[in-house]
């Protein structure tokens, strides 16, 4: 039954998910599923589905060009306040600061990695390339 529900809610974080309606959907009562879930997992239902919207968002916010507002609301957050709170209660850090960090170390590797290739030019019609 876990197993079944933390696939439904993969498939499904993006809509609005209330703990009565995934109960439904096991065909348990909402009592029995937060206790059989939080025994599986060690998290409520409620703190499964934030982290579950959180990493999804994690993912998205590589994406320079996506508004964080439009990330929240992608992945199943009804409020940007609440999705800044929670994204800094799992990360340790806002979603703007983490696509900031996330963003210079993308790019310093990348600078770092056209460094290693780079060969420079020669005037030299004699010269050859350093081997890589």
């Amino acid at each position: 039954m876990v197993r079944r529900s933390k696939a439904y809610i993969a498939g499904h974080h993006e809509d609005p998910i209330g703990l009565d309606d995934i109960a439904r959907t096991m065909h348990v009562s909402t009592y029995y599923f937060c206790k059989i879930f939080k025994k599986a997992t060690g998290l409520t239902f409620t703190d499964y589905l934030g982290r579950i919207r959180v990493e999804e968002a994690k993912h998205l916010l590589l994406n320079p060009h996506l508004r964080v507002s439009e990330i929240a609301y992608t992945v199943g957050f009804q409020s940007l306040t609440h999705f800044n709170r929670l994204f800094r209660e799992i990360t340790g850090e806002s979603p703007t600061c983490f696509r900031g960090n996330t963003t210079g170390e993308t790019e310093t590797m990348a600078r770092s990695l056209n460094v290693r290739n780079f060969v420079p030019k020669t005037h030299s019609a004699t010269a050859t390339p350093l081997a890589a």
